[in-house]
């Protein structure tokens, strides 16, 4: 079916390149040593966050009006708009990386090619996102793979010629964003617009795109978890739970994934989005949920395979998270399906509100229960978000009318 072949070649590019991007910070690991290495995932943890910021949903905007309206003169002032966004993001990476630099008693410049890199990076990867509403998806996912491949093999090369291991990767960072920003324009052609600037025109994309963000936001906002148990909890509760947390990401490259090709397709149809690839998308939910199921019956196998027996602490833990996963999923999808109606404001809505009950619920359960209360607040924030979704999901039966530019809501 359709909608399976785009999520495989997804999924599958997103491992390839999650496997290569591994492998070039294991490089960088080795070389640069335990103090220097902090620096650099200090600053990529910054980068993350600043590119989140500076998205304010975008994205989002752009992928479901290019599966609605793919020749819309409005997606080329949505693109005006990130580039300029874009350029602020740039040179506020510039100016953190020379400041985290010289406060660590590194050269200034040791880290502005990777806050760079992450600006051009953005830029490539709205156009891509456009490819995934086309339904090429195989434009996304060769043009991740080769970024990917280009920073591995110029690391490798400049760490060989004695290139300070930090400076490698952000220089091999900064050219692979160059080639991919490069492609993406190659790729994917946008009808330009040919009225002048209007600020208005932006401002009324700000005000649909601002619910996206919110959206993006609430997700992020999660990501102060294992800060969080660590200062309740202690650092070796921290350390269980960071262990439980960050270890089970890829996992959620599965919903993530399909959620992202489902969006431009339930978006494109006519009449209720999302009814004509509903089976497909229940099979691939039932597959996974069965996967997270299997895991968690085998968490302390898993515990041992990954950490060793010191994390033995952790299976609890692990195994109430893996099920957890199950009811983050279907919120994912239901998010992806609730955006393409149009309710994205009030999908926004229910993500900031649970993200903070989930770190509500995270903080009182390690207070209480440690690592495995800490995992049952995770998991239980998880089964709100889906149930509220749901229940938006019943009041939003019917797609709203989405011009090229909708009404400020």
């Amino acid at each position: 079916m359709l909608l399976l072949r785009r999520f495989m070649w997804i999924i599958v590019s997103r491992v390839i390149s999650a496997a290569l991007q591994a492998l070039s910070i294991i490089l960088v690991a080795r070389a640069a040593g335990a103090e220097n290495f902090g620096l650099l995932t200090a600053f990529m943890g910054i980068v993350i966050i600043l590119q989140t910021l500076s998205d304010m949903g975008i994205t989002t905007y752009v992928i479901r009006l290019r599966s609605k309206v793919p020749n819309s003169p409005d997606l080329a002032w949505a693109l005006q708009i990130y580039r300029r966004l874009g350029f602020l993001l740039g040179v506020a990476l510039a100016a953190v990386a020379a400041s985290m630099a010289i406060m660590l008693s590194q050269p200034w410049w040791l880290l502005v090619p990777l806050g760079v890199a992450g600006s051009l990076e953005r830029q490539s990867n709205i156009r891509l996102a456009m490819a995934v509403a086309d339904g090429e998806v195989w434009k996304n996912s060769l043009n991740m793979i080769a970024r990917r491949s280009l920073t591995l093999g110029l690391v490798l090369a400049a760490i060989e010629l004695g290139v300070n291991p930090v400076l490698s990767f952000g220089v091999a960072s900064f050219a692979a964003s160059l080639l991919s920003l490069w492609l993406s324009w190659r790729l994917v052609t946008v009808v330009r617009s040919e009225e002048s600037v209007n600020h208005a025109k932006f401002k009324e994309i700000f005000q649909v795109s601002r619910h996206f963000w919110a959206n993006s936001l609430g997700v992020q906002l999660r990501n102060l978890d294992a800060f969080l148990v660590t200062i309740i909890g202690g650092v070796s509760t921290g350390g269980y739970y960071g262990a439980i947390s960050r270890s089970l990401n890829p996992l959620m490259l599965v919903s993530s994934s399909l959620a992202g090709i489902v969006l431009p397709m339930a978006a494109r149809e006519q009449g209720r989005p999302g009814r004509n690839i509903k089976t497909p998308v229940a099979i691939v939910t039932v597959l996974t949920s069965l996967m997270y199921v299997t895991l968690a019956f085998n968490a302390e196998t898993l515990v041992l395979l990954l950490f060793g027996r010191d994390y033995l602490q952790a299976t609890n833990g692990l195994r109430i998270v893996l099920i957890g996963l199950i009811f983050a999923s279907l919120s994912s999808l239901q998010t992806a399906f609730l955006q393409a109606r149009g309710a994205e404001r009030a999908v926004g809505r229910v993500a900031i509100a649970t993200s903070l009950v989930s770190l509500t619920s995270i903080s009182v359960g390690v207070a209480v229960a440690g690592v495995d209360g800490a995992a049952l607040g995770l998991a239980s924030s998880y089964a709100v978000q889906c149930t509220a979704l749901l229940v938006l999901g019943r009041r939003h039966q019917e797609p709203s009318d989405i011009q090229s530019v909708p009404a400020p809501i």
